[in-house]
């Protein structure tokens, strides 16, 4: 059996509890989010893990959970960096910070999320008024004010200023428009009242903020790798392409229901094994084009079982390390050299779509190069 021991062991159980709750979280929404947010807390807090490893953890779980508050401004992982560390321990400034992001994006009410989805629409109408918010979605002015108050923690008022603030905050960021050019863009009227919002909201001055970022080309040439990126997240996978999910460890019952059953929505053939001996036999029994394979296994290491496949099996299926073992990357030479990668659990839904497309791509890559080259030729990956 292969085991772990001391640090190694308790920093895989922690990644495998962030792993499970950013699949509980995800898409916000209360109370469920709430519970599995209180759950991981409670379950994880008592991990006696080096502070610098916990950081990385809750620090990158941040990162992920971001994507799903509309990016605010400051980011999650921004707020968690700020908050006082000589009063708060790492776990009640992160249930802090994803709790201001469940303030915004896990309201139960629907005239409330009605009301926000049309201020993101239309924060920069200068007469956006509550009065005709609530017409739009059938609720008494003051009704909707004091459950917009409720589920958001902020008045009307607040709520879009705080809005326009943050659209503003990106164009200073990402833009070359003139600081009066944002201001009338997120709709102010006037710049000094948008000069005093801004440093209540941010610090600084419009214009130090904008000097404090990085600069714009860098912000166009990653927004182009983002569309690359999002090309690539929308591009149809094979279809019926199958997938082998191998984990046997975290919980140790199997790979995350909400995984398996997001890839089957997805149009996959999923099929799963809890070990690697089985592993190898559901690959000679159903031929997946794709593995994820889980580095820490009962009964063998993950590379014990990926030497033992490419024996048989020198190029495909395609195999990522989908893992919480973050000793994986140890070992980064010799995965790459047994054509395989390495991904991290800490990830939402799209990102192990994304991998899984990822890694269809490689086999297509593969196919077309056999198919050019003349019998017995080398390929090259």
């Amino acid at each position: 059996m292969a085991s772990m021991k001391g640090a190694s062991a308790l920093r895989f159980s922690l990644v495998s509890a962030a792993h499970e709750f950013l699949l509980d979280v995800l898409p916000f929404r209360e109370p469920e989010s709430g519970a599995a947010l209180d759950a991981f807390v409670a379950r994880a807090a008592g991990h006696h893990v080096a502070t610098a490893v916990v950081d990385a953890i809750l620090l990158r779980c941040l990162a992920v959970l971001n994507k799903h508050t509309g990016d605010p401004l400051p980011s999650l992982v921004e707020s968690y960096l700020a908050r006082d560390r000589g009063v708060d321990d790492q776990w009640t400034r992160f249930a802090a910070c994803v709790a201001d992001g469940l303030k915004y994006r896990g309201v139960g009410d629907i005239s409330v999320q009605q009301a926000i989805a049309i201020v993101e629409k239309q924060y920069n109408d200068p007469h956006l008024a509550l009065r005709t918010l609530a017409a739009l979605v059938g609720r008494r002015p003051a009704a909707l004010s004091a459950a917009f108050k409720r589920y958001t923690g902020l008045t009307f008022r607040e709520y879009v200023r705080r809005t326009r603030l943050d659209h503003a905050g990106k164009l200073l960021t990402m833009t070359t428009k003139s600081i009066k050019e944002v201001w009338s863009q997120v709709g102010y009227n006037y710049g000094s009242n948008f000069d005093h919002d801004f440093k209540r909201r941010f610090g600084t001055s419009p214009r130090d903020y904008r000097a404090r970022a990085i600069h714009p080309m860098m912000s166009e040439l990653a927004d182009e790798a983002g569309m690359a990126d999002e090309a690539l997240a929308t591009t149809s996978p094979h279809e019926q392409a199958i997938v082998l999910m191998v984990d046997g460890g975290g919980s140790g019952d199997g790979p995350h229901p909400a995984s398996a059953q997001h890839l089957r929505q997805e149009g996959y053939a999923l099929f799963t094994a809890s070990s690697g001996a089985e592993a190898l036999r559901e690959i000679d029994r159903v031929s997946p084009d794709v593995v994820l394979l889980e580095y820490h296994l009962p009964d063998m290491s993950g590379l014990e079982c990926l030497r033992t496949l490419r024996h048989t099996h020198p190029t495909l299926p395609a195999v990522a390390f989908f893992t919480a073992d973050w000793d994986a990357y140890d070992e980064t030479d010799a995965i790459h050299a047994l054509n395989a990668v390495i991904a991290s659990k800490l990830c939402d839904l799209d990102d192990l779509k994304d991998l899984i497309v990822r890694l269809l791509r490689t086999i297509e890559v593969h196919v077309d190069v056999t198919d050019a080259e003349p019998a017995g030729t080398p390929v090259s990956r």
